[in-house]
């Protein structure tokens, strides 16, 4: 799965890069042999010390760099390297004189420690003696000291293990039995196999929404929903303080089920939860609100046989497959694409208004025309289809343009510059930042967007 640390691929454009500010800059040589080398980076928020650490890896080299308040260069580390298996930074713990970076191999099954002098900029890294005991990764976090969070094999049992003492997790147990669409008990350990943390700070994607396991931040530590049964939404609060949670149940948009199964998700937004439904023919979805009895305060629906979807402000849209990018001519064929797949929610708050997208995700197989061995080698991609409405603060449809996101204006930057690398999206406070290595002037260059 993909942990609360990323990076964003970004396409597209429609604004330039010169509107722009340029909030800091700071020499990074990312050539060698008079070549760049791709390198790959992350940012880490401090929210205590009010720092921003950036992480970069340069194959199999390591180099940190610690910005103030304001994203100006504090510090910079020397370049570390490392065995070439850790590929994965986790998380990071914080003191006054240093950050310690947990990073992990791609299958969580070797750690280890990058550590940075806040004073001097002397980094190590050590590979530590800690395995995951039938145990499985779930993600990573920085709160209250708790940095990792694994369940064990075939149970609801949740770990939570610190950097300080990684011999000795904190534990919960969820003890409600959970189900699958044939009303068969399932384990938790058996839901996670493509979760998705979701960052509410930042737009989401349809391929990450689509995950039936979605984990947030949230006030008090940790919230999970899960998809595994058309019929409803389970949804779990952990609070990362008292070490307790709890868990509560909310059922899917009605549907007529005389088309085949449903097919069902769910979103967090805010202090809402967006439902979706569907089948073949019928699409619905709603919002709850859970500071209000969590009652659903707006619900939205359409058939197959209508012409058009009546709260959407922009075209059917599918991407991947032999056509990249295309319109869906009909609701009808939107919605028989989507059935093949997994149904899929999320919404962002932007400009007072809130954009909910909707759509899915099938499989794609593409077969390879020059069989080797005797094979035709086959490969698996994905197909997203998506469209979004604009709604106001109550959830009514709005007939608007939809505002360009964060993403859609780190695209727009990326594609006015002739040689972006090193790409990295983030928030600073209230700011939207975009970092890229500029090759040219062999330059790390931050701006807000």
């Amino acid at each position: 799965m993909k942990n609360l640390i990323f990076i964003l691929v970004i396409i597209g454009s429609i604004l330039k890069v010169n509107s722009q500010k340029l909030l800091s800059e700071f020499q990074i040589d990312f050539n060698r042999e008079g070549r760049y080398i791709l390198a790959n980076m992350y940012a880490f928020q401090n929210k205590i010390q009010n720092h921003t650490l950036l992480l970069s890896q340069e194959q199999e080299y390591l180099q940190s760099f610690i910005l103030s308040n304001d994203l100006k260069l504090l510090s910079h580390s020397s370049k570390v390297k490392i065995p070439n298996k850790y590929t994965n930074p986790l998380t990071f713990e914080a003191t006054k004189e240093d950050y310690k970076i947990l990073i992990s191999d791609d299958k969580f099954e070797n750690f280890g420690v990058f550590s940075t002098n806040l004073e001097t900029g002397k980094s190590v890294f050590r590979e530590i003696d800690f395995k995951l005991k039938k145990e499985k990764f779930i993600a990573s976090i920085n709160w209250n000291g708790i940095q990792l969070i694994t369940v064990s094999n075939k149970s609801n049992k949740l770990n939570f293990y610190s950097l300080k003492n990684l011999n000795t997790p904190k534990t919960i147990y969820i003890l409600q039995e959970l189900f699958n669409n044939r009303d068969k008990k399932v384990y938790l350990s058996e839901l996670i196999e493509n979760s998705s943390f979701i960052d509410m700070g930042l737009p989401s994607n349809i391929i990450a929404s689509s995950s039936n396991f979605k984990l947030y931040e949230s006030p008090n530590g940790l919230s999970i929903t899960l998809d595994n049964r058309n019929l409803n939404t389970t949804k779990i609060d952990i609070n990362l303080n008292e070490l307790n949670y709890t868990l509560k149940e909310f059922f899917q948009p009605n549907l007529t089920y005389d088309s085949g199964p449903s097919n069902s998700n769910s979103s967090l937004l805010d202090n809402y939860l967006l439902q979706i439904a569907m089948n073949s023919e019928n699409l619905a979805f709603h919002i709850r609100d859970l500071n209000n009895s969590s009652a659903v305060i707006k619900s939205y629906n359409f058939n197959s046989s209508q012409k058009n979807i009546p709260f959407i402000n922009k075209p059917l849209i599918q991407d991947g497959g032999l056509a990249y990018h295309k319109e869906i001519d009909s609701p009808e064929r939107f919605l028989k694409k989507i059935k093949k797949g997994q149904v899929a929610i999320f919404g962002h708050l932007l400009n007072n208004e809130y954009q909910i997208s909707i759509g899915g995700v099938t499989e794609l197989k593409t077969f390879n025309t020059t069989p080797q061995f005797g094979a035709v080698p086959i490969s698996f991609g994905e197909k997203e289809l998506h469209t979004t409405g604009v709604f106001d603060n109550n959830f009514n449809h709005l007939e608007s343009e939809i505002a360009p996101n964060i993403l859609v204006k780190a695209s727009a930057i990326l594609n006015n510059i002739k040689t972006p690398k090193s790409q990295v999206i983030f928030k600073n406070k209230k700011l939207d930042v975009l970092g890229y290595y500029d090759i040219n002037s062999k330059t790390y260059k931050l701006f807000k967007i």
